[in-house]
């Protein structure tokens, strides 16, 4: 009978190195979500009353209905708003993620996704929204 402390294939207990009640712990995700929310900050500053009621989403991926002109994958969109609802921006964590190698890259690009999104729903260039824009 093996050992209470191991597994059957003699491996310990695999578990997280910080448990998530401390405060070291922070997943992907949240630190995703931490991202879209200081950019978009940013942006409400700059733009409040252009701004006040856009919502901001971040989803994992893209929906799967990918049509034949569409050839690169998604980082964000901007949908206009309509009588039903808000005009809206979707981020799309994954694709995100899978092009930058550390924090400070997932902050800029998610800032650069933002930004050419807010461009597009308020009609203006992403200079306009970002000086220190560039692709």
């Amino acid at each position: 009978m093996p050992s209470p402390r191991r597994r059957r294939r003699g491996r310990a207990f695999r578990h997280d190195l910080v448990p998530p009640h401390l405060p070291g712990y922070v997943s992907r995700r949240e630190r995703f979500d931490a991202s879209v929310q200081d950019a978009m900050a940013e942006m409400l500053q700059r733009f409040p009353r252009e701004l006040e009621y856009v919502e901001v989403l971040a989803e994992d991926v893209p929906p799967s209905s990918h049509v034949h002109w569409e050839d690169a994958v998604l980082l964000g969109r901007a949908f206009p708003g309509d009588r039903q609802s808000p005009p809206q921006i979707v981020v799309y964590r994954r694709p995100i993620e899978m092009r930058v190698t550390d924090a400070e890259d997932l902050r800029e690009l998610v800032r650069s996704v933002l930004v050419q999104n807010v461009a597009s729903l308020l009609g203006k260039q992403p200079e306009d929204i970002d000086p220190d824009f560039s692709l």
